[in-house]
């Protein structure tokens, strides 16, 4: 069995798209043969550092706990590494976004002296690589790593292009996109009256009901799909079922009901429950100005949602515009209103033929089965890559 140090700064039950993927990666593993210890560095208010360890099958979750400088954690944190390699040593660490998680496990790996992997989710790239302060430990970072995997073909590129194979010919730099256990989001019989009637809610039989899940940020470009269905008087034709968070400058425009169309907001919900709210839509709306993979894509397409997007992130790499969603161009007002208009002047038929291309996309290519044989085989070339150069 093959022990694997995964290190995070965000795993349940901290909630957001992070969590989620961690959590769905580790269990994967653990489930399918691999030892997987996580360890997870945590800001919270306590006097010292803090270990809170939660055993599991196949593996242990290892939360550190600190108030104050993470510094003083990852010191806590390699003298349990230290602790825990003593009778095994790990194959491989993993670190979980390629800036503090990816410096403190390629860190760790480099004297352990075993192999170092480091997944760049999207925005830990976009957002720190041209932040002068985090610049230096992204770069860091992705130089001493043996395997980045990134949840994008675009970040596979741009990594590539800074990091070519004549400076850093054993790096190994590769595409692994998200999936999802496609059983987890069916809904049981006695759940449809509560679908019907949220959809009776939000006048489904007038209008197309368009689900926004997740973090409802600025960055997620919410005033910007406000602003195209104002300015095309669009506003009669659909209903905004968000769930989710609101950050204040969404809030603060969602509060003035003269600014948006019908809505209705509800709290962040559980995995076990969020299946019923997608299905309570037509559309499910990412009109993001930069992203990752959101998963939240691939759970509205399975639960037969067409998707409107931006060409942000993964989204072209699963979206073929009119055959299994609706893309436009990043930011663009004319592409985003020509793809909002088409998209709402779908008739029955027309909607459910895409609908129905959308959740088979997912099923034939972003399964949770697909997503473990691509990580199980990046995992396996690291280790023994790094072994025949040993």
């Amino acid at each position: 069995m093959k022990k694997i140090l995964w290190i995070t700064e965000r795993f349940p039950p901290m909630s957001g798209g992070m969590s989620t993927s961690a959590q769905r990666q580790v269990s994967l593993l653990r489930r399918n043969g691999y030892q997987v210890d996580v360890m997870v560095f945590v800001p919270r208010e306590v006097e010292d550092i803090k270990l809170d360890v939660k055993n599991r099958d196949c593996g242990n979750d290892i939360f550190i706990l600190y108030a104050d400088s993470i510094a003083n954690a990852t010191q806590k944190g390699w003298q349990t590494v230290l602790e825990y390699s003593r009778c095994e040593k790990y194959d491989l660490i993993v670190g979980f976004g390629c800036n503090q998680p990816g410096l403190i496990a390629t860190t760790y790996a480099c004297w352990l002296g075993v192999p170092s992997m480091v997944s760049v989710r999207g925005n830990d790239f976009d957002r720190d690589w041209f932040d002068s302060r985090r610049h230096a430990m992204v770069a860091d970072t992705l130089s001493r790593a043996d395997t980045v995997c990134c949840v994008t073909q675009e970040k596979v590129d741009k990594i590539q292009a800074l990091y070519s194979n004549k400076m850093y010919p054993d790096k190994l730099v590769t595409w692994l996109p998200n999936g999802i256990d496609t059983d987890a989001y069916k809904v049981f019989a006695q759940e449809h009256e509560k679908i019907n009637s949220l959809r009776d809610e939000l006048g489904a039989g007038s209008k197309w009901i368009i689900g926004i899940f997740g973090e409802i940020k600025y960055k997620k470009r919410i005033p910007f799909l406000i602003e195209v269905l104002r300015s095309n008087n669009l506003f009669d034709k659909v209903s905004l079922l968000l769930v989710g968070k609101m950050d204040y400058h969404v809030d603060s425009i969602f509060k003035d009901h003269s600014l948006v169309p019908q809505f209705k907001h509800i709290s962040f919900r559980s995995q076990d429950e969020i299946a019923l709210y997608y299905n309570a839509c037509d559309f499910v709306a990412i009109p993001s100005m930069f992203e990752g993979f959101p998963n939240v894509l691939l759970e509205g397409m399975v639960c037969g949602n067409v998707p409107l997007v931006s060409d942000s992130g993964a989204m072209p790499e699963v979206i073929s515009h009119k055959l299994n969603g609706f893309i436009f161009k990043t930011e663009d007002y004319e592409s985003a209103s020509a793809s909002v208009i088409d998209a709402l002047a779908m008739d029955k038929r027309e909607y459910q033929t895409i609908s129905d291309n959308a959740r088979q996309t997912v099923l034939d290519r972003f399964s949770q089965e697909h997503e473990l044989e691509s990580l199980k085989s990046i995992i396996e070339t690291t280790i023994n890559s790094y072994a025949l150069r040993a």
